[in-house]
């Protein structure tokens, strides 16, 4: 293949200044296809991992970026079975994921005193 960036002209300038692609802004042709083969390979197998990470969220509590992560596969797997969501439909269900993370550290406090009256470690008696 190239080692040459894929991306040029305005759209390589844009990709270099928006953090969520940024990284992907020198990509080669080989590392582009690389990272559609993991686009595929996790976008097939989301809803394994989902509901394995569903199975599990109180592990992932009060972090991590579990919302977003979770959208994140939900997005990869529509994409691999043919849909092909834009930005603009995307981008209020990261809206909602984030204003979800940011709620955590109230649900934390709330945990805190369970814990403790319950006796499970990270209490503070």
């Amino acid at each position: 293949m190239t080692d040459s960036p894929v991306f040029a002209g305005e759209f390589r300038e844009w990709m270099d200044t928006a953090t969520p692609v940024k990284w992907a802004a020198d990509l080669t042709r080989d590392q582009l296809v690389t990272v559609l083969w993991a686009v595929w390979e996790l976008g097939g197998r989301a809803q394994v991992i989902l509901d394995c990470l569903g199975r599990h969220e109180d592990e992932l509590f009060p972090g991590y970026g579990y919302p977003r992560a979770r959208l994140g596969l939900q997005v990869l797997q529509r994409m691999v079975r043919g849909e092909r969501p834009t930005w603009d439909e995307v981008a209020p269900l990261v809206d909602r994921a984030v204003a979800e993370m940011e709620c955590w550290p109230a649900k934390l406090q709330q945990a805190e005193p369970r814990a403790a009256a319950d006796g499970r470690p990270g209490s503070d008696s």
